[in-house]
């Protein structure tokens, strides 16, 4: 699919109003990589970005749930996010997944002057 299932927009004021699940996997990785302990503080992460901010990376189909269509987004902040979100069957939102956007690790990263595989990390 190559364009968003949901308004963005929509999505950032359900966040402003505290109105997302986010999953305990989403959750335990927003905390772990991000500093982010509690479902607000994600919520408020995510709405404190204007639209400009996100980088729309695909929508696919939920491989937990098929049916249910997933939109990913990167963040593009000082510690860029991946953000993976959906609107289940009873109109509900769903963070999926918050957690580093890994795309944008460097590249040429180096130990005492050795290259070190990203894939590391």
């Amino acid at each position: 699919m190559s364009k968003p299932q949901y308004d963005l927009n929509d999505f950032i004021e359900v966040c402003k109003n505290n109105v997302v699940i986010v999953t305990d996997k989403a959750q335990m990785t927003a905390r772990e990589e991000l500093k982010l302990n509690t479902k607000e503080d994600i919520l408020q992460y995510v709405a404190s970005f204007e639209n400009e901010k996100f980088e729309y990376i695909k929508t696919t189909d939920s491989e937990q749930q098929p049916g249910n269509i997933i939109d990913v987004y990167s963040i593009k902040a000082k510690t860029p996010v991946y953000l993976a979100f959906q609107k289940n069957k009873i109109g509900k939102w769903i963070i999926k997944s918050f957690k580093k956007d890994d795309r944008y690790l460097p590249s040429d990263i180096s130990f005492n002057g050795m290259p070190i595989n990203k894939k590391l990390f």
